[in-house]
């Protein structure tokens, strides 16, 4: 009403609860419209004649997560997470949230996109995405990771190889406990009887902003850094935060790890950061023989069901190593002190230990994960062992995609690009991209093949949220879009029947009883699989005269992805992509 009286000519008001706003007398010229609306809104306003305001009425997420985890809020009722085989990685869901904790992560089938449950303020903002991969799941029971015990066995007292007078810098993301790390070392000190400072550079509320931590054990030398504890490269990577390492005294542990960064949300082609100019810098400041990278995230994760205690498990790589002056002990006291998540915690720290002592035996427990169910298939005609059992792999998939016959087929190709590269004294690039792009090719996900992965991927749901969580597909189906439906449909454990009855009409696919493969994309997905085998085939004739030309034309199918009108645009954008190249080097 103040506003008004002064003259404002228009207010609205955006609320991810509109419902609040029922029985609130509100002056007249003022909206309440839902977040979903706030684009509309705003141009709404921008053409209204003088001076208007926009109210966003709505907690901040970061603030909400916090408050969850402090217990000052009730906890989410609900996970997000993404089903990998189905994510395509399009980025589209990136575009719909701008969210953080959307990451990216190479897996067996390609790059995908997974959600940081550590991170996630369950905005479920992404759930927008045009995509049938987003899983919303009610957690079940408490699930004690399994191979958390082994993480409790008899370890070998480190030995010490920094001054006992040491500063640790630990440079990291705000929101993942940089300065809760930096407390428990100072606490451990502390109990130990060691004099011990700390210095911690928060960037005020920016989440996910860097955040530098200084703990300093002792009375080391004014301005030197004896330990970079590098919770997060891109932070770490700064001239400040290099600053005060000697290269014949210094050392590192480095998670390498890659959070994304704004500019790289919702990109197609953004693969991640480059650590080599880092491992180069590091190599020059520090003593380079002991330095030591670990995927922290990746491993505590697959040990214990998230990354929040990833930096945690840093800790105990760096204390293994000799490179943490202060007892074992009494960091673990300070972890109990700290009273949050302790057992997580603790287990992190002793992973952390394990895995300084033995990588090799930590990394085969993380990489134990829900197997892929897939039929034998053997491969004839690749003497390389590497891309015969990439094409094995893949192969086996299009059998149960579809048949052996079409397997076959796919096989062949690669037959004959392997055999071209190899006349030609190629690397073997050339043939492992067409093994890749043309299994995705002709593994395009309509409405059979959704409907069998995201049965398969009802194991990976257990495996992460437990056996007794409930889960619930998030649906767009193409049929009831094109007669009008606007949104996404919830379909639950009922639906199981309708999925399973899909999956096994798998034989109709292309033909002319397929009653979904009349639309647009399912015609553009079938051509493009014809489009691409002659590519290859053209492309094979470029081998001896060109290898770097030929593999970069069998490669630009890879921005293909996501689905319906995301993937029809990427289809425009690879054709346009492609003519360009071909104009460059002409293809007979």
């Amino acid at each position: 009403r103040m506003l008004m009286a002064e003259g404002v000519k228009h207010i609205t008001i955006t609320t991810d609860d509109p419902a609040k706003y029922r029985g609130v007398e509100l002056p007249a010229g003022v909206d309440v419209v839902h977040r979903d609306s706030i684009v509309d809104a705003q141009e709404k306003l921008r053409v209204i004649e003088g001076v208007t305001v926009h109210i966003h009425d709505q907690q901040c997420a970061a603030e909400k997560r916090r408050d969850r985890k402090r217990g000052i809020l009730a906890p989410a009722t609900f996970r997000v997470m993404i089903d990998e085989r189905v994510c395509e990685a399009c980025g589209d869901c990136g575009v719909q949230s701008n969210c953080l904790s959307l990451h990216s992560t190479e897996t067996e089938f390609g790059r995908k996109t997974v959600v940081d449950q550590a991170s996630c303020n369950v905005d479920a903002s992404c759930l927008k995405g045009d995509c049938p991969a987003f899983i919303t799941v009610k957690p079940g029971k408490a699930k004690k990771a399994k191979r958390s015990a082994s993480a409790d066995g008899q370890l070998p007292e480190p030995k010490l190889v920094v001054p006992a007078d040491v500063a640790i810098r630990m440079p990291g993301i705000g929101g993942t406990g940089v300065v809760t790390v930096s407390q428990v070392l100072a606490a451990a000190a502390q109990i130990a009887g060691v004099d011990a400072k700390t210095a911690d550079q928060t960037g005020l509320s920016q989440k996910a902003g860097p955040v530098v931590s200084t703990v300093t054990i002792g009375d080391p030398t004014p301005g030197q850094i004896g330990v970079l504890l590098a919770l997060d490269a891109l932070a770490s990577s700064t001239p400040a935060n290099l600053a005060g390492l000697h290269a014949d005294t210094s050392v590192a542990v480095v998670s390498t790890s890659i959070a994304p960064t704004g500019r790289m949300i919702g990109k197609v082609a953004s693969h991640g950061l480059d650590l080599g100019p880092l491992r180069t810098e590091l190599g020059n400041r520090t003593d380079a023989s002991r330095n030591l990278y670990v995927d922290a995230s990746q491993i505590v994760t697959a040990l214990l069901g998230n990354a929040v205690t990833a930096n945690v498990f840093m800790v105990g790589v760096a204390y293994q190593a000799g490179f943490i002056p202060l007892p074992g002990e009494a960091i673990e006291r300070a972890i109990e002190l700290n009273g949050t998540a302790v057992e997580a915690n603790l287990a992190a720290f002793r992973w952390g230990r394990r895995w300084t002592v033995d990588p090799a035996e930590v990394d085969k427990a993380a990489g134990a994960s829900v197997a892929y169910d897939l039929p034998t298939y053997d491969v004839e005609g690749i003497d390389d062992a590497t891309l015969r059992e990439l094409v094995q792999r893949r192969a086996a998939d299009l059998v149960a995609y579809q048949n052996k016959r079409y397997a076959d087929r796919y096989v062949d190709v690669v037959v004959r690009a392997h055999r071209a590269e190899h006349a030609a004294g190629g690397d073997g690039r050339f043939a492992s991209t067409v093994a890749r792009q043309l299994h995705h090719v002709m593994a395009y996900k309509d409405e059979y093949e959704v409907a069998r992965l995201l049965l398969a991927g009802r194991a990976r749901v257990a495996a992460q949220f437990g056996d007794d969580a409930t889960m619930t597909w998030n649906l767009y189906p193409p049929m009831l879009r094109s007669m009008g439906l606007g949104r996404k449909l919830r379909f639950g454990a009922w639906s199981t029947p309708v999925m399973a009855m899909l999956r096994s009409m798998k034989g109709l696919r292309g033909t002319a009883l397929d009653p979904f493969g009349r639309a647009k994309v399912r015609r553009t997905e079938r051509a493009m699989v014809k489009e691409y085998i002659e590519l290859v085939d053209q492309a094979s004739a470029l081998l001896a005269d060109d290898h770097a030309e030929a593999v970069e034309l069998v490669g630009l199918i890879d921005q293909v992805r996501g689905y319906e009108g995301v993937k029809m645009a990427n289809v425009e954008r690879y054709r346009l992509a492609l003519s360009q190249a071909q104009q460059r080097q002409p293809v007979s």
